[in-house]
């Protein structure tokens, strides 16, 4: 069969349609997977950035505590009572952010756990120094328990950061390699 000027002008346009169309296809969805890949990591900050609030709420816990016990004067408590109110909402935003991670969850079930001992025991030094003095407290104070639970918070968390940081790293890397499928397929 032989195909006249006007069939091989349309069958040309119609076989360039299709891969325009093809093209587009392809680039929407790869363009598509860059912006999720945005938003995963944008999550992923969001998580390091609160694991990294949970350490520094804390410690300023601890800080107040170590304050008031130091002098006796309530002022001292106030980085204590900010502390103790943020942490367990950053606790919260940490959840809901890995919701969908089950090692995180169980990491964070720990966490919440230790939090509690750890708050536990700087109301107790608290207490016993507005009541009993200031030997009562650092005799607590002395058995290394606040210390070691701190210790084990700190492990936890950083645990945790590792975990994000490795899922930044794939991210970026899923994202670049749907950069270059992007860039391969317009080209």
């Amino acid at each position: 069969m032989r195909w006249n000027v006007g069939i091989k002008i349309v069958s040309g346009f119609a076989l360039a349609m299709v891969i325009f169309v093809v093209v587009e296809i392809l680039t929407y969805r790869n363009i598509t997977e860059l912006v999720d890949t945005g938003h995963r990591v944008e999550r992923t900050d969001e998580v390091i950035e609160k694991i990294d609030d949970i350490k520094l709420h804390m410690q300023d816990a601890e800080t107040g505590q170590r304050g008031y016990l130091i002098t006796g004067k309530d002022g001292y408590l106030e980085p204590y009572r900010t502390g103790v109110a943020e942490v367990y909402k950053d606790i919260e935003t940490v959840r809901k952010l890995t919701a969908e991670n089950p090692a995180q969850q169980r990491r964070l079930i720990s966490l919440e756990q230790l939090i509690k001992e750890k708050i536990a025991e700087l109301k107790e030094t608290i207490d016993l120094r507005r009541n009993e003095g200031f030997e009562a407290a650092q005799a607590v104070v002395l058995t290394d328990r606040g210390k070691q639970t701190m210790n084990s918070i700190r492990g936890i968390t950083d645990e945790m950061k590792r975990e994000e940081n490795d899922l930044l790293n794939q991210q970026a890397e899923a994202s670049r390699m749907s950069a270059r499928n992007t860039q391969s397929i317009i080209i």
